[in-house]
C-alpha cells in the first residue's frame, strides 16, 4: 500500500475485494464497476445542468471514451476517482438547489473520498469553491456551503500522514506543449479528431447558451469550462515552478468537464438527430482504438511463467516499473523470496543493488506510456549489471521483455 499511497482509498477497498478472489479477472472487475457507475452519474450531472437529453448524450460519450475504457480494466484508482468526483459534483449541484442535509453530507463525504482515491481530485473540489462566488447570490446558502468546505478541509488533514505526495512524483518529467497536446488527445479518446469534435460541440453549446439564456446558464458554462481547464493549467504551472506533476492518467478528472460541455452543445437543438450524430461521429472516430484497447494484456503472465521456470534459488528479478510488482507477484504460482527475490524499480529512483546475486532477471514492458527518461535509467542499470554480469538471455512475450544476466565467473564456467 505504501508504494501507491496516492491511491490509498483504492488499495483499502481492493484489500476487502480480494476476499472474493485473487485471479486477474476479479482484481480488474473492481475498477470496471467504478467506471460503470460513473456513466449514469455523469448523465445525472448533465441532466441537472442542461436537461434530460444532455444527460443521455453525456452518458454515451463517457461510456464510449477509450481512455476511460483502458483504466476501467486496470487495477488502479483512476476509475474510482472519476466516479467519486462525478458523485461529488452531483451532490454539489443538488446541494445548491435543495435544502436538507442529504446532499450536503453526500458532497462532503464524496469529495473527501475522491481526494483519498487520488490527489488530483482536490483540483476539481477547488473548482467547486472558486466558481461559487460567481453564481447568482440569491441561489447560494453561504453558511451551509462554507460549512461543507470547512468539513472537507478538516477531513483531509490526515493526508500527509497516509500519503506522502513528494515521494510519488519525483520520476515525472517537465511537461512540454507537445505533452499537453498528447494528453488532450488521450483524454478525448485517442485522436485529435475526437478533440476537435468535442471542442466544436462545446463551443456551439457555449455560444448558444451564453447568448440566449440566463445568468445561471452562464454560471453553469463557466463551471464546466473551469472543470476542464483548471486541473490542466494548474498541473502544468506547478510542474514548472515546484516539481513535475503532469501526467495524462492523473488528469482523468478533467474528462467530465469536456463531456458536459459537449453535451451542452448537442442538447441545444430540439431534435434528437443532432445528439445522435454527435455520438455517432464520436464512436466512429474512436472505433479503430477499441481493438487495441480491448486486445489481450501485454504478456505478463507468460513472462512471469518463463522467469519462474528458469529461476534458481538465490536469483533476483528486477521489475520495471515498480507499479507492475503486484502483477508479477500475482502471476507467480508460489512466491518465495528466498528462491526468487523480486525487486521493484521506480523511474527516477536509485537502481536496486544486485551485487549478491549470481543471476539477475530484468522484466519490463515496451509501452509508449513510458517516460523517455526510462531509457536512460535502464542504460545505467545495464552498465551496472555489465560490470559483474553477462547478458545470456533476451526474450519477448507480447509487449514484455525478459532478460537474464549471469555473474561473469558463473557464465564463463557453464
Amino acid at each position: 500500500m505504501h508504494a501507491d499511497s496516492n491511491m490509498w482509498l483504492y488499495h483499502l477497498l481492493l484489500r476487502g475485494w480480494l476476499h472474493l478472489g485473487q485471479d486477474e479477472w476479479t482484481v480488474r472487475l473492481l475498477s470496471a464497476l467504478f467506471a460503470v457507475v460513473a456513466v449514469p452519474l455523469i448523465g445525472m450531472v448533465a441532466s441537472t445542468l442542461w436537461g434530460g437529453s444532455a444527460g443521455v448524450v453525456a452518458a454515451f460519450l463517457l461510456a464510449a471514451n477509450l481512455f476511460v475504457h483502458y483504466y476501467a480494466t486496470e487495477a488502479r484508482a483512476y476509475s474510482l476517482v472519476l466516479m467519486l468526483v462525478l458523485l461529488s459534483a452531483l451532490c454539489y449541484l443538488r446541494m445548491l438547489e435543495a435544502r436538507g442535509v442529504t446532499w450536503w453530507l453526500g458532497f462532503v463525504l464524496s469529495s473527501v473520498a475522491s481526494v483519498y482515491a487520488h490527489f488530483f481530485a482536490i483540483l476539481v473540489i477547488a473548482v467547486f469553491g472558486v466558481i461559487l462566488p460567481f453564481r447568482p447570490a440569491d441561489t447560494v446558502d453561504w453558511r451551509r456551503v462554507a460549512g461543507s468546505f470547512l468539513c472537507i478541509a478538516l477531513l483531509l488533514l490526515p493526508i500527509p500522514l497516509v500519503a506522502p505526495l513528494v515521494a510519488k512524483l519525483d520520476w515525472l518529467p517537465l511537461p512540454t506543449t507537445a505533452d499537453v497536446l498528447k494528453t488532450a488527445r488521450r483524454l478525448a479518446g485517442g485522436t485529435y479528431g475526437l478533440v476537435l469534435t468535442l471542442l466544436a460541440a462545446a463551443a456551439l453549446g457555449t455560444f448558444a447558451r451564453w447568448r440566449d439564456e440566463t445568468a445561471m446558464s452562464r454560471w453553469k458554462l463557466a463551471f464546466c469550462w473551469l472543470w476542464l481547464v483548471f486541473p490542466f493549467v494548474f498541473a502544468f504551472i506547478y510542474s514548472h515552478i515546484v516539481r513535475p506533476a503532469f501526467l495524462d492518467r492523473y488528469l482523468i478528472v478533467c474528462i467530465p468537464g469536456l463531456v458536459l460541455l459537449a453535451s451542452a452543445g448537442a442538447s441545444v437543438f430540439r431534435t434528437a438527430w443532432v445528439p445522435a450524430i454527435l455520438v455517432s461521429v464520436f464512436v466512429a472516430q474512436a472505433l479503430p482504438g477499441y481493438v487495441h484497447t480491448h486486445s489481450p494484456r501485454p504478456g505478463w503472465r507468460e513472462a512471469v511463467s518463463a522467469v519462474e521456470r528458469g529461476a534458481r534459488s538465490g536469483d533476483q528479478a528486477i521489475v520495471f516499473q515498480h507499479f507492475y510488482l503486484p502483477v508479477v507477484v500475482q502471476y507467480l504460482s508460489d512466491y518465495k523470496p528466498e528462491r526468487l527475490l523480486v525487486l521493484p524499480m521506480r523511474l527516477g529512483a536509485d537502481i536496486p543493488s544486485v551485487a549478491e546475486a549470481d543471476r539477475v532477471w530484468l522484466m519490463l514492458e515496451y509501452d509508449d506510456r513510458f517516460h523517455p527518461g526510462s531509457s536512460a535509467q535502464l542504460s545505467q542499470l545495464e552498465v551496472r549489471l555489465g560490470n559483474e554480469h553477462t547478458a545470456v538471455l533476451d526474450e519477448s512475450y507480447g509487449l514484455i521483455r525478459v532478460m537474464r544476466y549471469d555473474r561473469k565467473r558463473a557464465a564463463d564456467g557453464r
